[in-house]
């Protein structure tokens, strides 16, 4: 008698592993690289990538409690919560960096920064959450497909939505130094800060020409909505 085997999927588990890692990986480079233009500091960029990690950790726990494994699907949400995972932190940072601007201590400038876009990050978290809530309760094959990939999404968001508020504010106390200029006293300038008149003048636009840019997006959006076709699986 003899054995073969009939089909290994642990290979493509594997494989999937690999590409999480990967995206993982591309995922940190291009936050880094993004702060850093952005801000101009290389301790600001250190902030949001403990973030992945930390997320991602803890969503594993909430599936090993939930009874859930590692499949494609939760392997596939761990990619898709990557990006979704350092917005909170970076929220929280920007408004911070923005009081050390101001010749704020680390301290201070975190706990107001905290303060006032603390409401901000729970109310963009929740949001997040209640959009995958919905599908973890999905009657019929669709709901018990999707179930551990939006639980997986939703466990992802909330934990960084708690780490941004609880974390990122002590990293950026210790991590952060105040960015005034101790020649001549003037904050350093960034890209994307208010002394950049381009920018300035685009976001001016955006807000002037708000209902047109809505009006457009929306029946942009409509008309390929509409050109789609509709099945179950490719």
């Amino acid at each position: 008698m003899k054995l073969e085997v009939a089909a290994d999927y642990s290979i493509f588990i594997e494989r999937s592993i690999e590409a999480v890692f990967k995206t993982i990986l591309e995922a940190m480079l291009l936050v880094s690289l993004v702060i850093v233009i952005s801000l101009k500091s290389f301790r600001a960029a250190f902030i949001p990538i403990i973030t992945i990690p930390i997320s991602l950790i803890g969503t594993f726990s909430l599936l090993l409690f939930f009874g859930f494994s590692i499949n494609t699907l939760t392997l596939l949400a761990m990619v898709v919560a990557v990006g979704l995972v350092v917005d909170d932190a970076i929220v929280v940072l920007e408004n911070t960096v923005r009081y050390l601007d101001r010749g704020v201590s680390p301290i201070e400038a975190a706990k107001k920064a905290i303060s006032e876009v603390g409401f901000a990050v729970v109310a963009m978290t929740l949001t997040l959450v209640a959009v995958f809530i919905p599908v973890i309760f999905s009657p019929g094959r669709m709901g018990r497909l999707f179930e551990e990939f939006a639980l997986a999404l939703a466990g992802a968001v909330l934990i960084s939505g708690f780490v941004a508020i609880v974390l990122t504010p002590v990293m950026c106390s210790y991590l952060l130094r105040s960015r005034v200029d101790k020649i001549n006293g003037s904050p350093r300038k960034s890209c994307l800060g208010p002394e950049n008149n381009t920018l300035k003048k685009f976001f001016f636009f955006v807000l002037k020409s708000d209902i047109v840019l809505h009006f457009d997006g929306c029946s942009g959006g409509l008309q390929v909505f509409t050109y789609q076709r509709y099945q179950f699986f490719v």
